[in-house]
């Protein structure tokens, strides 16, 4: 019983009724394998929840999806009250009606193991107390609310602490550089068994860079330093922090830097009414989609990338730009976890180039120009964030495998 939220990633693949996942790979890659492993009879259910989503269906739907091959359950979300109802009611009610859903579904097909994520916390709780099932609880990265809940002595704080504490069979969580393991070790129980594990990377750069921006961006970067953010443009991303400190180069030195933005988002016409107001439009291109393998194609031939995310430094974008050996900008120190030890764990500190912090505008426009200065110093960086990250960042392939076959050994399957 494999259960999930219903991510922006995975909506296109539901509306269509054919398999075509457009993000979260480490949720679409782990059921694509599962659903294809003759070792598991697994039935997907995805749950709706709150945010923005292109699934309007009052009710609850089983989908086919040709590709996937199976029949998915989507659980409708706050849709499926009335309007009269106010927020704050239908999101009680909408998760007390996914409890039983998801009991139902236990009850009448009495599965040997329950995946389920954070979105679904509640449930999995529950499935852990009440049940005979294995529960792997799968956690993917720890934001700021998770935090929160631990510290505050709320009423419902007091429920995601209880949820937390339940014995699990098996906790699966993402090394994102979101400061997991203090996390972990605050959050879950002692003595329940714990996987750490960093993402996978898919280097399909053997496709054609045809993209009429990709070439566009190329031949920029022939007369000017173009500096690379790849990334949601949110808050938390740091994009208008990296729009701030390209400015700053470009004005420090007038003529020589180029911004490339890649992502899109709720600041992305505020950034790029800034960059109209400074009369830098010319200076800076924003691309909204690309295929992934131009993103890629981008991340080798940008002379610097620049992550300012104020989560971690471990984002899926971020392993694919070291492991095609980017010259990288990195924060040490994180606005919710401090000290970033996780990098300093898997990067030599000579491999990036490191800043105090994500609000540290000068030390930023300071590195850019250092590298723009030495085109030694940006190779040797190249070569050794490539090197290092071979060591530690795996295949999707070998990390999606990993995991079926941690759970395999795990039950004894």
């Amino acid at each position: 019983m494999y259960v999930s939220r219903l991510f922006t990633g995975l909506e296109t693949s539901v509306l269509t009724e054919n398999w075509q996942p457009t993000g979260v790979p480490t949720i679409y890659k782990f059921i694509e394998e599962i659903c294809g492993n003759d070792n598991w009879i697994v039935q997907p259910i995805l749950c709706q929840k709150s945010g923005f989503s292109h699934w309007i269906h009052t009710k609850d739907k089983v989908v086919y999806i040709k590709g996937l091959n199976k029949d998915v359950w989507v659980l409708a979300g706050e849709n499926y009250f009335p309007n009269i109802m106010p927020l704050f009611f239908k999101k009680f009610f909408r998760e007390i009606r996914h409890i039983f859903k998801l009991f139902y579904f236990y009850f009448k097909n009495k599965p040997d193991v329950i995946y389920i994520d954070h979105a679904n916390i509640f449930p999995a709780s529950l499935f852990a107390r009440f049940t005979k099932a294995k529960v792997i609880f799968r956690v993917m990265g720890v934001y700021p609310s998770m935090r929160e809940a631990l510290k505050l002595k709320n009423f419902s704080s007091f429920f995601y602490k209880y949820a937390y504490s339940s014995k699990f069979d098996l906790v699966v969580c993402t090394q994102d550089g979101t400061g997991v393991e203090s996390w972990l070790d605050n959050a879950i129980s002692p003595g329940v068994p714990v996987e750490i594990l960093i993402n996978g990377v898919y280097l399909n750069t053997d496709k054609q860079h045809t993209s009429d921006i990709s070439l566009k961006i190329k031949k920029i970067s022939q007369n000017k330093t173009t500096i690379l953010f790849v990334g949601k443009l949110e808050d938390h991303k740091g994009c208008e922090e990296f729009v701030d400190s390209v400015i700053m180069a470009i004005r420090a030195k007038p003529k020589s830097f180029h911004g490339v933005i890649v992502g899109f988002g709720s600041r992305r016409k505020a950034l790029i009414d800034r960059i109209k107001k400074e009369k830098l439009t010319l200076d800076f291109s924003f691309i909204e989609r690309l295929p992934h393998s131009d993103i890629l194609f981008l991340q080798e031939i940008c002379d610097i990338y620049i992550s300012l995310n104020k989560l971690g430094n471990f984002s899926n974008a971020n392993l694919e730009a070291m492991l095609v050996g980017s010259c990288m900008i990195i924060p040490e120190n994180l606005p919710y976890i401090g000290e970033d030890k996780t990098i300093k764990k898997y990067l030599p500190y000579d491999s990036y180039m490191g800043i105090s912090s994500i609000i540290d505008t000068e030390s930023i426009v300071e590195k850019i120009i250092q590298l723009q200065e030495n085109k030694l110093l940006r190779n040797t960086l190249r070569k050794k964030i490539k090197d290092s990250s071979k060591k530690f960042i795996p295949t999707w392939n070998e990390r999606i495998i990993y995991e079926i076959d941690l759970l395999e050994k795990k039950f004894n399957f």
